[in-house]
Parts: structure tokens; sequence; C-alpha cells
């Protein structure tokens, strides 16, 4: 039965492939028709329209000597009669005749090649040029002759690609994969099958884009009922397809399946995070059931979907009529809990950046991260900045090795630089409790590595030594986004961010800070050779701010010494 089942399935998907070929090759022969018409009714326009006295190429005078030899003109065609001339006395050269016409490659009604046969792919052109609109009849018409010329190519090539396209060099086609499986509730066709016909059914020539874009949301569907009937196997080709989809177009195809695709992955990340995040203990759950969901949901993958998605989203154009764009859709859509939940330390590090850099197209210029409506803005971005800037502190629970931690907490100062791209971003920035003490001891603690390595300043241009490359760019970074909060260009002029009330009174792994960062700032101002020149100036303004004159006098003394 399941061998009858498979051979059933296999006869529709070529069934399926055969309809869509006779498809393309009747707008291909469509589009080849339209065109003999135009051809045709430019000749008779040009006919018409013809002088009679006008100028042409004059014809040979049929009294003159023919040579036997084209001379470029009419009657080109014509070969010379055999029995004519043989009573004059042949040289030892033979008379050139020309190539009689039958047997000569026709230039004109050859069988044009179908488009997808082609071996090259047709040049694109614009089917409308800018500012041209046109109400003929005739315009019209060659506007949609045009466009069906030019939208029949991609859809027959997506249709190749996605047909073939499997998600590792060593894994069988998707569509062969995901023919081995079926659901419970349509037991009687696999999952191969429901997107075979999903792509015989979708996609015009007029839009190219509507069989992408069905394809995915359809896809999306199937892997919902995957997960709700707990079908898990399937999950990761369907989101691969997805992904990959996605990215042949993401700025067009991305909005369109926002709405669809956000229920669906973050209902299927938290079968793996809420688990992980309530988990007491290192490590990760050791429950079977746990077990299953993490080894056939791809979490990283399904947040990298989301990362592009977003930057589809935000890049693309607003709609029209004064609708929210799909950028704002996104985020009001995306829930806070899952963010808050992603951004932490108990999820894989390489989760946890991709959660910050979705986080960087957030920002808006009234708010930061998801809109929830319980909440304010000012109070949302309390709590992210606060869960963002975390890891600058700690980062033990990951086992990473120091390299890796300093592009992690790099990765974590641009997020931040990122939200003060906006008014409303810095001044939650200025005013956090958090930023200014969790800065302070990143800076300590990198100047403490700076002194125990080699004490020398590696060029960009010459940074052959990772390590000491690294954190460079991680102490350049905090010490500009610790002068950027600290000068606080927004407020008015002596209005700088109080640093001793910010350090003051803190425990843990904060305690002590206000000694450190004096202490800090005055080892980049006295170093020589250990941090680049820029950041030692920024450094030595935040240090004339930070003491008095008479303790200005006594770091020189005690440094000079």
């Amino acid at each position: 039965m399941q061998n009858l089942k498979k051979h059933s399935a296999e006869q529709l998907a070529k069934l399926q492939r055969a309809a869509e070929a006779a498809t393309v090759a009747q707008q291909s022969a469509a589009t080849e028709l339209e065109f003999t018409r135009r051809d045709l009714r430019d000749e008779l326009e040009r006919a018409k329209t013809r002088s009679v006295n006008a100028p042409v190429t004059p014809r040979k005078n049929a009294t003159t000597k023919t040579w036997g030899v084209s001379d470029g003109f009419e009657d080109v065609e014509m070969a010379s009669s055999p029995t004519r001339g043989r009573t004059k006395q042949a040289g030892p050269i033979a008379t050139v005749v020309a190539e009689p016409k039958i047997l000569r490659t026709p230039t004109k009604n050859k069988r044009k090649r179908p488009t997808i046969d082609s071996p090259v792919m047709e040049l694109e052109i614009q089917s409308e040029d800018v500012g041209t609109h046109t109400s003929n009849a005739g315009s019209r018409a060659d506007d949609n002759s045009t466009m069906i010329t030019n939208k029949a190519g991609p859809l027959a090539d997506y249709l190749k690609i996605i047909l073939n396209y499997r998600s590792a060099r060593d894994r069988p086609a998707s569509f062969d994969y995901l023919s081995n499986f079926a659901l419970a509730s349509k037991s009687s066709e696999s999952i191969a099958s429901r997107l075979l016909q999903c792509l015989a059914l979708a996609g015009s020539s007029q839009n190219p884009l509507n069989l992408p874009v069905s394809f995915c949301q359809n896809v999306i569907v199937v892997w919902g009922e995957c997960l709700k009937e707990s079908c898990l196997e399937p999950i990761s080709e369907l989101v691969s397809l997805v992904l990959f989809t996605v990215q042949l177009n993401t700025v067009a195809i991305a909005p369109k399946i926002a709405s669809t695709l956000l229920p669906i992955a973050l209902n299927s990340c938290y079968e793996v995070a809420i688990p992980r995040f309530n988990h007491a203990g290192l490590g990760d759950p050791a429950d079977a059931s746990w077990k299953k969901f993490n080894d056939h949901i791809p979490c990283t993958q399904i947040m990298s979907l989301l990362y592009v998605v977003a930057l589809g989203c935000a890049t693309s154009e607003q709609s029209s009529g004064g609708a929210a764009g799909p950028i704002v859709e996104f985020w009001t859509e995306l829930q806070l809990q899952f963010m808050l939940m992603w951004l932490n330390q108990k999820h894989p590090v390489a989760d946890f950046c991709i959660g910050l850099r979705i986080l960087c197209t957030s920002v808006f210029p009234s708010n930061i991260g998801p809109r929830d409506p319980q909440k304010s803005p000012e109070e949302v971005a309390h709590i992210i900045i606060e869960r963002v800037s975390l890891p600058l502190v700690e980062g033990d629970r990951w086992q990473l090795a120091q390299e890796e931690l300093y592009e992690v907490r790099i990765l974590v100062l641009r997020t931040l630089a990122t939200f003060a791209t906006t008014l409303f971003g810095y001044r939650q920035l200025v005013e956090s409790d958090w930023v200014v003490p969790r800065l302070v001891a990143l800076l300590a603690s990198s100047i403490d590595d700076l002194y125990a390595g080699t004490m020398r300043y590696v060029s960009p241009a010459s940074r052959d030594d990772r390590r000491g490359s690294t954190l460079q760019i991680l102490v350049d970074h905090t010490v500009f986004l610790l002068h950027t909060i600290v000068m606080n260009p927004l407020s008015h002029l002596g209005a700088n961010v109080d640093t001793g009330e910010k350090l003051r009174g803190l425990s843990g792994l904060l305690a002590g800070v206000s000694h450190k960062y004096v202490l800090s700032l005055a080892r980049l101002n006295y170093s020589e050779d250990l941090v680049s020149e820029e950041t030692a100036e920024l450094a030595h303004e935040l240090l004339d701010l930070a003491v008095t004159p008479e303790e200005a006098a006594e770091l020189s003394t005690f440094f000079d010494g």
C-alpha cells in the first residue's frame, strides 16, 4: 500500500511538472505570436507610407556584362544560367556562382528556441518606461506582451530551483525527503504532494512574485500543522525552504509573509526556549520530550529567518494611505516576552547574537523593541537595555574562550550604540541606571587584560594578533560609548551626566566601580602605545570631568613617578 501511494505521488508530481512545462510553452508561443503580429503590422504600415519617388538602390542594367560575381545589391540570390556564356572562351578560373537560396541558412521565419530551453537567460527589461503613462489600447497590448516575455523566465527559473533544492549537500532533495512524511489528519497525501499542488496552482505570468510568496505561505501553514500534530521531523526542511525562498528576493517577499510567519515561528521556538529558560541547573534539560523538540526544531535557523524577514521589512517602502510600514507591523506582532526570553544566557551564544541583530531593526523615533500595549515605550526600553547590557559584566555561563567573549561584548556595544542613533534611544541610555556602571566595569577588566598582554597598540592595518586587536576594539568601543553618554550633548552646556551618582553604592560585580572608573581613565590617559590616540583623548576628557585639579595633580605625580 505504501509503495502504491508513493508511486501515485510520483506520478502526480510528474503530471504537475508536465503541466507547468506546458503552461510555460504556451506562454512562450503566445509571446512569439504577438511579436509576429507586431512585425507584420509594422511592415504593413511601412508599405503604406512608402513614397513612390523615394530614392532607392539602382538596379543593374540587364544589357551590361554579367561577371557572375555578387555585387552586394539586389539579384544576389540569382544564380547564373548554366548554359549562358558557354560559347565564350573559358578561362582557367572557374566562374563564381551564387549559392542557391534553398541551400542557404534562412534568415527570416527561423524556428526560435523556447525561452525555457535557452542556455542563456533572456535580457530583462522594464515593461514600462519611467514617467510614461499612455492609455491607448495598442500600448497596453504591447506592455502586456512584454510583461509576459519578461516574467515567464523567472517563474520557470524559480520552479527549477525550488524543485531541485536541498538543504545540505549530503541530504536528498527537499521534495524527495518530504515525500516520506504525511500528517495524521491528511494521511492520504504526503507533505511533498501538498506543496507540489501549491506550485501547480499558484503564480501568474503577470506577477511572478505570487508564486514564491504563495509557496512560502503554504509551507508555513504546513509547518504549523506539523508542530500542532507533533510531526517534528519535516520542520527543519520546511524552515530551510522558506529561508531559501526569502533570500532570493528579501525586500519583495519578506513583508508579505511576516504576519503568517511570526506566530508559527514564535510558537516553535517557545517549545524549546521555555523549558530551557525554566531549567534551574547548568546545561540543557534532560527531559526526553524536550530533547525531541530540540533535535527537530532548528531555533537558530528560525531566528536567522526572522532576522532576514526583519531586514526585508525594514528596507521596504511604507504602504500608501497612511498605514504603518512593514517593520512597524513586524515589531507590533513580535512579543516582548519572546525577546526577553531569547536575550538570556541560558540559550546558545549564537541564538543570543542573532537576537541582538534582530533587535537592531527595532530602533524607532519613539520606541525601542517590541510594542507592548501593557507597557509604555520608556518601560520597554528600560527592560531591553538592562537585558542587553548584562553580558558586559557576565558571560561565564556560556563558557566561551576569551576572544569569543570579546566578540560577543563588541556586538552588545554596537547594539547599544544603535539605540543611541535616535533621540529617544539616546535619552534612555543616559537615564539608565545600569549602562554606565556596566561600561565602567567592562573597561576596568579590559584594561587589566591589555596590561597583561603585549602592551603595544596594533593599528587596524597591521592587526595580525587576533587577541590584541579584538581586545583593543573592545576598549575603543567602550570608551567611545561611555564618552557619548557622559558628555550628553542633548543637555544644556555643562550639564553632563553625573557619573559619581550613577557609580555610588553598587555591590556585587559592580562593587568599587567608582574607584575603577578614575583608575581606568588614568591608565588610558598615561599609557603609551596601549590604545589609539583618539581613545586616549576621549579618556582624557572623561578624566577631566571625573577628578578635581588637586586629584589630577596627584594622579600625574603617581603615573609620572
